[in-house]
This record gives C-alpha cells, structure tokens and sequence, in this order.
C-alpha cells in the first residue's frame, strides 16, 4: 500500500512535538548559561519542575514550559494550565522557600500586552503580565486594588494557600514568550547556537548534529532512564548527588561544551577521510518585504544541512 499524505490531526504526532519544544526549550537555557546570558550551573530536568535551574550564586529558578495551539489565542489567567502553573510555583515555593529567585512560565503562544483589554476590566484584570505587575507594585496585600483584588482571591483559593505565600511568588513570576512550534530546531541550531564563539566556524549540519544531541540529553534526563550501574548497589532513599536516580536528572553546564567538542572532532574527521561534503545555496530578494519569507526559507534549507547565502548574509 501506498502512503502519500501525512495525517494533520493525528494527537500522537502534536504529542511527541509538545514534548521536544519542552525539551528544546531546555536547550535554550544551557546555550543561554553558555554564553553568559544565564547564571546557571547546572539545569535539573522533570525534577519537582519541568526544569530547576541551579544558579552561580546557590540559588534557583524554576520554569514551566507549556505549549499551545495559536488558534486558542492568548493568555488569560483564566486558563487551567496557567493556573495549574502558578499552583505549582506555590507548591515548590513551600519546599525552598526563599532559595526560589525566579519563576518562569514560558509558552510557544503569546501573552496580551500591556494596552490590550482596556476597555474590558474583567479581561483586563486577568491578563498575566498586567496582573502580575500590579502585584509587583503594590507594596500590601490590603492595597491590591479592584478588580485585582478578586482575580488574586481566586488564585488563593485554587492555589489553597494563604494570602501571603501568593503574594510572595506572584512577585516573582515573570512571563516568556518562546519559539514557534514550526521554528523551533532551526531557531536553536542556528540562532542560538551560532551565538556561541565555540560554534563559529562550524557547519549547518553539526550545528543540528549539536542541537539534536543536546534536545536527546534534556530528554533522557526528564525521563526516568539511568545508565550509571551504581543504581544496582545504591539506597533509593540515599541523600545527595550520591544517588543515580537523582544525579541522571541532572544536566551540568559543562556538557554543552563535551557535545560541542564531540561535533568538532566528527568534523575533523570528515575531514581526514575526504568524506566533507557542503553546498551553499543564495537566495536573494529585491523587496524588503521578503524579508521573514526568505529567512524562513532559509532556515529550512539549513536545517536540511545546507549553508545558505540570503541577501547580503551569509547564514549557519
């Protein structure tokens, strides 16, 4: 039997992307700490969050990661996953406590802006980034004003905390908007990663090679696989990095750079044994109108492997 069309609306499929923009997005944090962006040392996956970002100076931030079709338009704080999130941050705030610095929602789906919903107080009231700084400029719970105040007693209610936990992490909150679901891998490999000063000279197809390594990484790490065979021999009750299960949840800065490393030496390789092969491809456009097609187009061809030429820019 012949296959020649790929099913749209089959959830498997969405599913398993979900899953990897997750992943991806942990990437991004590692190549951020990378280049200094980020003061994290080390990145702990699907560990109490879908990631706790372990900071230079001991403290930490957490970050949700939830991903959304565009057509369910944008965020409201009447939404159940974003709820949930802050629900979860509360959680997490009762167990550190004051170590917590940050905590991040982050979405493939965007936020209202600041102007938005005016003349909408209820919709306006329960915009997260609106809501969110009013908390942060209100110096008592007794001074949130209206209609703050009933959109903040309802997440203490959901939450089931009190009102100054809330109060507390509310202010801590900060809202992302992240990559599309569509662009997310060239984004990676070739925004991100060329930022590096590591990456420079390398090719298209290691820098895929590289952001594919990495998003493997996060993964394994977020699930519950552990290759260490002191698993065998250690208490699962043991405390501290001494346990595998709790060490494989773990991903150290440091290997951003052995992955790097290991691209550099295949390339190398490649290189002694006369196995290089690289095209580049131009694509020129004479109205700036076509601008963001001919750079989407690009990065389609580069995350095919290829290095491409666009306008006057050569692009990795």
């Amino acid at each position: 039997m012949d296959f020649q069309l790929v099913q749209s609306n089959d959830p498997g499929d969405e599913t398993q992307r979900n899953f990897r923009y997750q992943h991806a997005y942990g990437v991004i944090l590692l190549i951020s700490a990378g280049r200094g962006s980020l003061p994290y040392c080390n990145i702990w996956c699907e560990f109490y969050e879908d990631f706790l970002c372990e900071r230079n100076d001991g403290l930490l931030d957490i970050y949700q990661v939830k991903t959304r079709k565009p057509e369910l338009g944008l965020w409201s704080l009447k939404d159940e996953p974003l709820r949930h999130s802050i629900k979860r941050f509360v959680d997490q705030y009762l167990i550190f406590g004051e170590r917590i610095q940050k905590f991040y929602f982050v979405s493939n789906a965007d936020f209202p802006t600041p102007v938005q919903y005016q003349n909408d107080l209820n919709r306006y009231a329960n915009s997260p980034i609106i809501f969110v700084e009013t908390i942060k400029t209100t110096d008592a719970i007794e001074n949130i004003i209206d209609p703050f105040k009933k959109v903040f007693q309802n997440l203490v209610s959901y939450c089931n905390c009190g009102e100054d936990t809330l109060f507390t992490v509310l202010k801590r909150i900060g809202f992302i908007k992240g990559p599309s679901r569509e662009g997310f891998d060239a984004e990676i490999a070739h925004e991100h990663l060329t930022d590096l000063s590591q990456c420079a000279t390398l090719r298209p197809k290691d820098l895929n090679y590289i952001r594919d390594e990495l998003i493997s990484k996060i993964y394994f790490a977020s699930s519950l696989k552990i290759e260490d065979p002191d698993r065998h021999i250690v208490p699962l009750n043991s405390i501290g990095l001494t346990s595998p299960q709790l060490y494989a949840k773990r991903i150290p800065l440091t290997l951003l750079y052995e992955v790097i490393e290991e691209a550099k030496k295949r390339y190398k390789n490649e290189q002694e044994f006369g196995t290089e092969i690289d095209s580049l491809i131009y694509i020129c456009h004479s109205s700036p109108d076509d601008d963001e097609f001919s750079k989407w187009l690009s990065f389609q061809l580069i995350n095919a492997g290829y290095a491409v030429w666009c306008g006057n820019h050569p692009l990795k």
